[in-house]
């Protein structure tokens, strides 16, 4: 079971680094055209309008989700229910705020409809990842205690 647990762990460490990577990518391609409009990143003019014209605090809620991930990325490692609390979190705000955009006029429009397919995979793929770390973490707290009594017979 050890074997496997740390297997899970691995894995799931990977898929993680992906997730961040993504939402990283995602997140500065968006702010970097906000701050120098199509200079850099010419795209469909539907989108671009919409990018300039969300309010700056969808971009605040964005970096605090990004950085949940990230921070749940790095405390995965530690193997400690912070991981699940942070990447919950970030979830849900991330789940908020796609919600909020599909919603804003054009944008489903301009997506053709992969944008609302792209973002349901990724909700998968996030609550997957949840439901992983509810699965792995109280394991690997009861290895622990499993070691700690292995010890100090007189913690249990």
């Amino acid at each position: 079971m050890d074997k496997l647990v740390r297997t899970l762990f691995s894995v799931l460490i990977v898929a993680l680094a992906l997730r961040v990577a993504y939402a990283i990518m995602l997140m500065g391609g968006a702010i970097l055209f906000r701050l120098t409009g199509e200079e850099l990143f010419p795209i469909e003019d539907q989108t671009a309008y919409v990018l300039r014209t969300v309010p700056v605090s969808f971009y605040a809620i964005w970096t605090t989700f990004v950085a949940c991930y990230l921070a749940a990325a790095i405390v995965v490692q530690l193997r400690v229910l912070w991981a699940l609390l942070l990447y919950a979190t970030g979830f849900v705000m991330d789940f908020a705020l796609t919600t909020r955009w599909f919603n804003e006029i054009y944008v489903d429009q301009s997506y053709g409809g992969a944008g609302v397919l792209v973002e349901n995979a990724l909700n998968a793929f996030d609550l997957s990842i949840i439901a992983t770390l509810v699965f792995l973490l109280p394991l690997e707290a009861r290895r622990k205690r499993v070691e700690a009594s292995a010890e100090d017979p007189d913690q249990l």
